[in-house]
Formats: structure tokens, C-alpha cells, sequence
């Protein structure tokens, strides 16, 4: 309930303060990302199943991606709920799945009494020791990657707590139930859905997973080879083949889908994510990160094969996250989870004395807790001070209003790069420029509208003003500059602060 109150309250709180003037968009990190989940909303809201680019000019084809975000459109329609609510709720019910989640894991991989608890405290409220770069004008990690820590994925988004939620359920020990027997088909058949729901939300996850169990095979198998003994890795082999019947067909569709698709190809050419430096990881997943080789050591030493696979996640993810692609960082996705538990592990059969033990345990909390007390600040700042990336003018909110019952569905507009990241999630009309991302060629986008904005008159600005329908001019736009191009043409909209341009004379 407490991790519930610190993800709702700030965003209860940043709707209160918004005043007569100004709206509250709705997020208080990365509202980059949340305004682009949003417009995928927008797409199942108006009854697409189909994802295709919200921020790219060109509409494609459409294929089956981003499923759960246009799912949750659907819903949102049929319960007459506002996106941006249903966004918050759907982030709530997966903040309070992801919580369960990690405490049932703990208590699978940790020995009783307070350890399990420990844990789960340090999963869900802590993060690593960033903190300490801030004064040197770093923000390491733990301050954005939010899929990587349970806490910053409740504050941010849906997706991810239910990802982490997944993916824990995934990594639960092998029982004789993965094995096909009558009556024994629940557990499988939940693995193969879980999966396959992994696999909608985070492919990314879903390939951990994998790896996780094939290095358990594989360290069985290693063991009995060197010890002249009988492997038994059945079990988790079971575990392989259920995961990969639920999840590998659907992370097969989603690379063939971009890979065949030229604009999805575009934008995947530019969706870098490469893994941050070494000390900040280190630093990132401090001071817990010290402990891991003593849990490490003793999961090997206790004799319990199940606690090897909080070695083989940890290992797993640290490697793949510097695997030579693109998409490293991904692979961080849960990865203070095995950290937490190993390192209370260690705590656990190092310290007998349950006094010491608190004491310890409140000291790490205590180190733990500053990063994600500065994320909650940063937020009551950017509330405090009316933050242009967290707030619309009522102007503004008007404007999108007049665009969404009064222009076309499929209409282009052109607007300053803020605004163009607004639009298509707020109305579901696309923009020549909005997201770093999912505008194809985005640089080359983006430099065209900050052209027109400044005022260029050069043949690229009229090929441009041929393609769009509508101009919008509001105060985003006004601090790029006044383009001439608009004196020529009458507003079919207009309030103190913002005009609708068509572009056609």
C-alpha cells in the first residue's frame, strides 16, 4: 500500500496544482515515452488493432505491435474512461501484480523468517547510489532506466511493472508440475500464456528468461559431466520448451514485421539504446551490487540447486547488456531484482542475530531510498515551477480539442517539435516531426519544421507546406520564430494564444 500511495499521490498532487491555466499532461518522467504510449492508445480508442507509426507522416501498413497499449484504447473507449486515466489505472493494477509478484519470488528463492520481507522492501522501494554523481553533474542509471528497478517502473508506466511481473512468475523454481501428466496442465499452460503475454509487453524479458534456463541446463549438465554423475536438467528443459512455444512465435513475427516493413525498418534503424558505461551499472546498482559475490557464494556453498539461477540472471544480464548490437541496454530489464535477493542472501547467513540483522537491513534501505526520494523530488519541482514538458496551456487544450472534432482523422500537421509530440497523442493526427524515434528520418524531419518555424523560404519549405494540411502556431512555436509563410494564410481557428493555419490557400 505504501509503494501504491508513492506512484498515485505525486500524480494526484501535480493535477491539483495545475491551476486555471494550465492542464496536466499526465506525466512526471520520461513524459517523451508516455506521450508516445498515449497516441498508441489513441489508435485502438478510434477501433484500430494495427500499430503504425503515430509520429511519422506516412501511415504504412500496420502490424500487430504494441498490442497491450491499443488493447488498452479499446478499453478506455468502451468504458468511456479518458486515455490518460485509463493509462494510470492500468499503471496502478500493474504496480500492485508487479509487488505480489516480487514477494512470491523472494520468498521461492530466499530461507524464512525476515528475509523474504527485506527483500521485497529493498526491490520495491530501493535503487542504486546515483545519488552520489548528482553533485557532479551526472544522472547515472537508476534515475531513468526504469525498467530495470520495480520502483521507477510503478512511477512511469504500465508496461513495465507487468513485464517485471511476468518475468518473475517465469523465473519461479521448476516443480514436477512443468512435466505433461493428467490433471498437472495448469501450471504449463500458465507458463506458455505468461509468455506469450511477455512477449506482447517485452521481448527483451522474454530472452532472459530463455538464457536463464538454458544456463541452468547447461551448468546441470556441466556438473554431472565433471562429476562422472547422472544429469537431470528435465525439468528445467520443460521449463525451455514451455516459454518458447508461448513466447518465440511472437518475438518471431515482431522482427520479421519490422525487418519487411521499410517504415517500421526506418525507425528501427534509429531506436539505439546502447548499455551505459561500466562505472555507471557499478554505480547504479550499488551499494547492494558489493554483496552479490557473497550471495553468489553462498547459493553454491548451500547445496540449493534453485538458488543457481539468481546466479545465472545476474551473470546473463550483465552480459548481454554488452553484447555488440543496438539494443543493449534493453537487456536491463529487471536486473536489480537478482541483485536484491542475492545480496539479502548473503545478509541472511552471514548475520544470525535478527537485531544485527534489522540493523543491517535498515542501513542498506537507508542508502538505497535517495535515488528514487530525488526522482519524487525532481517531479514536485517541475509541478511547483508549471514544467512546459509536464504542463498545457489551457490554450493549447483547447486547440487539441478543436483539432480532434474539427480536422480529418487522417490529417498532417506541422508543428514545433513539443507540440508535435502532443498531437497524435492527444487527437490521433499525425505530425511531420514529433518523437526522436518514431518519426522516420527523424533528424532530418526535425530540421525541416525548425526551418519553417525560423522562417526559411527555400523550395524544401513549399514541398513541405504541399504535404500538411494544417499549421499549428502556439507559444512552442512562437520560440522558434515567426515564419512569413504565415501572413498569407487565415486561421481556421484561433484562441489568445494559439492558431489553427490550414495550409492550402
Amino acid at each position: 500500500m505504501i509503494l501504491l500511495a508513492l506512484v498515485i499521490l505525486p500524480y494526484v498532487y501535480a493535477e491539483s496544482q495545475a491551476g486555471d491555466g494550465y492542464v496536466f499532461e499526465g506525466f512526471l518522467l520520461n513524459p517523451q515515452d508516455g506521450n508516445s504510449y498515449l497516441a498508441k492508445m489513441y489508435l485502438g480508442w478510434r477501433g484500430e488493432w494495427l500499430f503504425t507509426l503515430p509520429y511519422t507522416a506516412e501511415k504504412g501498413q500496420g502490424v500487430f505491435l504494441y498490442f497491450f497499449y491499443i488493447l488498452l484504447g479499446h478499453a478506455a473507449r468502451i468504458l468511456g474512461m479518458p486515455l490518460i486515466l485509463a493509462y494510470h489505472v492500468a499503471r496502478v493494477i500493474s504496480a500492485g501484480v508487479m509487488a505480489l509478484a516480487i514477494y512470491r519470488f523472494a520468498v521461492a528463492y530466499l530461507p524464512g523468517g525476515n528475509a523474504p520481507r527485506l527483500a521485497y522492501a529493498l526491490a520495491c522501494f530501493g535503487a542504486g547510489s546515483g545519488w552520489l554523481a548528482i553533485p557532479f553533474g551526472a544522472i547515472p542509471s537508476d534515475f531513468w532506466v526504469a525498467e530495470a528497478y520495480p520502483f521507477l517502473s510503478a512511477y512511469v508506466n504500465p508496461h513495465f511493472p507487468l513485464s517485471l511481473a511476468l518475468l518473475l512468475f517465469l523465473l519461479l523454481p521448476v516443480e514436477d508440475t512443468e512435466m505433461v501428466r493428467p490433471g498437472k496442465f495448469i501450471r504449463p499452460v500458465g507458463i506458455v500464456l505468461a509468455s506469450l503475454a511477455l512477449a506482447v509487453l517485452s521481448p527483451f524479458a522474454i530472452a532472459i528468461a530463455l538464457v536463464c534456463w538454458s544456463g541452468m541446463a547447461l551448468w546441470e549438465l556441466l556438473q554431472a559431466y565433471f562429476r562422472h554423475s547422472i544429469a537431470r536438467p528435465q525439468g528445467y528443459f520443460y521449463r525451455l520448451g514451455w516459454i518458447a512455444l508461448g513466447g518465440l512465435p511472437m518475438v518471431a513475427y515482431e522482427v520479421a514485421a519490422i525487418s519487411f516493413d521499410p517504415l517500421l525498418s526506418g525507425w528501427n534503424a534509429q531506436n539505439l539504446t546502447p548499455a551505459p558505461p561500466l562505472w555507471d551499472v557499478v554505480l547504479s546498482l550499488s551499494p547492494l551490487l558489493f554483496l552479490v559475490p557473497a550471495g553468489m557464494r553462498s547459493a553454491l556453498d548451500s547445496g540449493n540447486t534453485k538458488e543457481r539461477l539468481l546466479i545465472v540472471w545476474c551473470i546473463a544480464s550483465l552480459a548481454l547488456l554488452y553484447i555488440p548490437w543496438s539494443l543493449q541496454r534493453r537487456f536491463m530489464v529487471g536486473i536489480y531484482i537478482p541483485v536484491v535477493i542475492l545480496s539479502t542472501l548473503a545478509l541472511s547467513r552471514w548475520i544470525k542475530d535478527g537485531h544485527r540483522y534489522w540493523l543491517w537491513g535498515m542501513l542498506l534501505i537507508v542508502l538505497v531510498l535517495p535515488t528514487n526520494l530525488l526522482v519524487l523530488q525532481a517531479g514536485r519541482h517541475g509541478i511547483q515551477t508549471r514544467n512546459a514538458s509536464l504542463y498545457l496551456s489551457r490554450d493549447e487544450v483547447m486547440t487539441l480539442e478543436w483539432i480532434q472534432t474539427n480536422t480529418p482523422p487522417d490529417a498532417l500537421i506541422l508543428a514545433a517539435p513539443e507540440t508535435g509530440l502532443l498531437i497524435p497523442a492527444r487527437t490521433g493526427r499525425r505530425v511531420i516531426y514529433g518523437h526522436p524515434y518514431e518519426t522516420v528520418q527523424a533528424e532530418v524531419q526535425k530540421l525541416k519544421v525548425e526551418r519553417f518555424f525560423q522562417g526559411d523560404q527555400s523550395p524544401d519549405t513549399d514541398a513541405l507546406l504541399a504535404r500538411v494540411d494544417y499549421i499549428f502556431y502556439g507559444p512552442r512555436e512562437r520560440e522558434i520564430g515567426r515564419p512569413a509563410a504565415l501572413d498569407s494564410l487565415i486561421p481556421a481557428y484561433e484562441n489568445p494564444s494559439v492558431l489553427i493555419f490550414p495550409a492550402k490557400r
